[in-house]
């Protein structure tokens, strides 16, 4: 699929999923493209990578989640070129969280619950989600085999790097909260496939995340 220039709208939304009009998906059924849909978004100074909600948008229009707009400068109107792009799956992942994420009793198991809401990481995207009525930011600061990783259906290991403002225990014996969780390993996220035909208008939703196991370093 080549590039399609479309005119972005902002929705509030949970995770990295887009909506788009339905010639988009005409055009996607008559090429037979790869499931799971990742879609490459592209502006005069960034891209990232997405996954797709719906087809229901106005023709020649997007809806994109409010903070990919913020990571890719756009304002409400404006222009993003959009094609469909078939991903590798990631094996690492290196996140960045903000200080206050690891004040949350259990940050692991949001973090798994915050990743069944996405498709895709790209490096240098800044996630947003709400927990408990609070807004959270993780920098994805690394990503492997690729810059652009699909995350559904794949095995995957996370890691962490220090937010700012942290303070690493001097020695094992000294007791510092917040603690920086440790690596998590073997993750697998996946999503529902299901064919899309002429009368679609949705495609998939991400139906579990296993639970991390393993033991990494600490930092």
């Amino acid at each position: 699929m080549d590039f399609k220039s479309l005119r972005c709208v902002s929705m509030k939304i949970q995770g990295d999923k887009i909506i788009l009009p339905p010639s988009i998906l005409e055009l996607l059924i008559e090429l037979d493209v790869q499931y799971p849909m990742t879609f490459e978004l592209v502006t005069n100074e960034k891209k990232t990578h997405c996954g797709v909600l719906e087809f229901t948008a106005d023709e020649g229009t997007c809806s994109v989640p409010v903070w990919i707009m913020k990571n890719l400068y756009l304002k409400e109107g404006d222009s993003i070129y959009i094609r469909n792009v078939a991903l590798q799956k990631a094996t690492f992942i290196k996140f960045k969280p903000e200080l206050k994420f690891l004040e949350l009793s259990d940050p692991r198991a949001v973090l798994e619950y915050t990743l069944r809401t996405f498709s895709c990481v790209t490096i240098g995207d800044k996630l947003h989600f709400d927990y408990n009525s609070k807004e959270y930011i993780m920098e994805v600061i690394d990503v492997k085999p690729k810059k652009g990783c699909c995350i559904i259906e794949a095995d995957i290991e996370v890691d962490f790097d220090e937010p700012d403002g942290y303070v690493t225990p001097k020695n094992q014996n000294e007791q510092i909260k917040p603690s920086l969780p440790e690596p998590m390993k073997s993750t697998s996220i996946s999503e529902n496939e299901k064919k899309i035909n002429p009368g679609s208008t949705k495609w998939g939703s991400i139906s579990k995340i296993a639970h991390f196991q393993g033991k990494g370093n600490k930092f």
